[in-house]
Parts: C-alpha cells; sequence; structure tokens
C-alpha cells in the first residue's frame, strides 16, 4: 500500500511540476531542496509503518507466538 501512496506522490508532483519547495514555503532551505522522492519515500515508510500496526496481530495472554515456537 505505501509504494501505490510513493508512486501517485512522484506521478502527481512530475505532472503537475510542483517542487518541495512550493510545498514547504516556509520550511528551511535544505527541506526545500530535497528531490520528490525522498518525500515519496518518507511518506511510503509512514504509511508502512501505519499499516503493520493495524493489521499487527495481537496475541491472547498465555498464547505462544511463532518466535516461541521455534526455541
Amino acid at each position: 500500500m505505501g509504494i501505490f501512496f510513493g508512486v501517485g506522490i512522484v506521478v502527481y508532483m512530475t505532472f503537475t511540476k510542483t517542487t518541495m519547495a512550493m510545498l514547504f514555503a516556509g520550511m528551511p532551505q535544505w527541506i526545500q531542496d530535497l528531490n520528490n522522492g525522498v518525500f515519496a519515500l518518507v511518506v511510503n515508510v509512514i504509511v508502512m509503518l501505519v499499516a503493520s500496526l493495524a493489521t499487527r496481530k495481537v496475541t491472547e495472554p498465555g498464547q505462544m507466538t511463532v518466535s516461541e515456537t521455534t526455541k
């Protein structure tokens, strides 16, 4: 799911000729100079973490996890 957001951001920013300086005009210069791909990568990682946390399997007390069964 994160890859779709990352690709979508790059496609949108490429077709609309949007730059980081346009999106974050009030931010420091080093942020404005970042490549669009870096921004897409950061969004990709954030979406991946949110999706991982949202779909994480919670074990009940006393239930063995996969790592415990392989010991």
